[in-house]
């Protein structure tokens, strides 16, 4: 009985440490992004869909089985030339991007605000694909994205 409660406590001491430092990565200012990408009504991004937020529809789109990352970028808009004046402002995206059960990636870019500003303005969807097979295909709306997804 004592090995097995040292056993587990051993475990649990080396498995505590891992989420204090994978959200050591993601700054606060970043969290606070990804919340309000999450918890944003689907209908300010497109008209006519269900009502639900962002982070509810697309988890019932990918599907439960799903794994869903977010993380705050620069939209990939920087090309990394500082003479070309993309840096001094960039705008930010939340990105959600999930790695489906059959091997499809889904991932949607929602433009939320700039770096200096941070969250400012209308939201809106600035790509959106799926990734089948290393083959990308662009959607223009959630409505397709969701149907190529659901197929």
């Amino acid at each position: 009985m004592f090995r097995l409660a040292a056993h587990v406590l051993g475990i649990i001491a080396v498995l505590l440490p891992l989420p204090v430092a994978g959200t050591a990565q993601t700054s606060t200012r970043d969290r606070q992004m990804i919340s309000y990408a999450k918890n944003l009504r689907i209908t300010r991004l497109e008209h006519g869909l269900p009502k639900a937020t962002f982070a509810q529809w697309f988890r019932s789109v990918v599907g439960s089985e799903a794994r869903i990352d977010w993380e705050i970028n620069d939209c990939g808009e920087q090309s990394g030339n500082p003479a070309d004046g993309s840096s001094i402002n960039p705008p930010l995206c939340a990105q959600a991007s999930a790695k489906m059960s059959d091997g499809r990636q889904a991932s949607v870019l929602i433009a939320i605000g700039t770096h200096k500003r941070g969250i400012t303005g209308p939201p809106s969807l600035f790509t959106m694909g799926v990734n089948h097979d290393g083959e990308w295909k662009s959607f223009r709306t959630l409505r397709d994205l969701a149907a190529a997804v659901i197929k």
